[in-house]
């Protein structure tokens, strides 16, 4: 049984097509596999992208919720600086006039001090000279009487 050499070259025409026809269909397969893998992807980073987009309309919508309560905070704020200066002020102002009372009742202790100590001066020397008075009155009574004791 000889066997011819085209049975040879069939033979092995059929093991290197098949083997060929195997590396062409993996090729195929990886290729369409990849395709498969890029569409599965595609897919998942479109719905992320959706859900990320849901994400931002909601976080806009919070940001402008918290920019109006930024501003009304910043308000309060001002309000509230503008009434603190005014207060300052008033304080400022409450302080000073009770020292210029207070340098005025000092001012006005002294005068009355230095009144009081004049009134006192006074009321010493009319009496010193009530007193003056008195006794020049008692030695001309002296006086008269012992002249009058003379000449009797």
């Amino acid at each position: 049984m000889d066997i011819s050499p085209a049975v040879y070259i069939g033979f092995a025409a059929t093991v290197f097509g098949g083997a060929g026809l195997k590396v062409v269909e993996s090729l195929l397969s990886k290729s369409k596999d990849k395709a498969d893998d890029a569409r599965e992807i595609r897919d998942e980073l479109r719905l992320e992208i959706s859900a990320l987009r849901e994400q931002v309309k909601e976080n806009s919508a919070t940001q402008d919720e918290l920019e109006k309560e930024i501003e009304s905070w910043r308000g309060k704020y001002y309000e509230l600086f503008v009434e603190h200066a005014r207060v300052q002020n008033e304080l400022t102002n409450a302080i000073q006039q009770i020292k210029d009372y207070a340098e005025r009742a000092r001012k006005n202790a002294e005068l009355a001090k230095e009144t009081a100590v004049q009134a006192t001066l006074d009321r010493n020397a009319v009496r010193s000279a009530e007193t003056a008075r008195s006794d020049a009155a008692k030695a001309e009574q002296s006086a008269l009487d012992h002249r009058k004791g003379d000449a009797v």
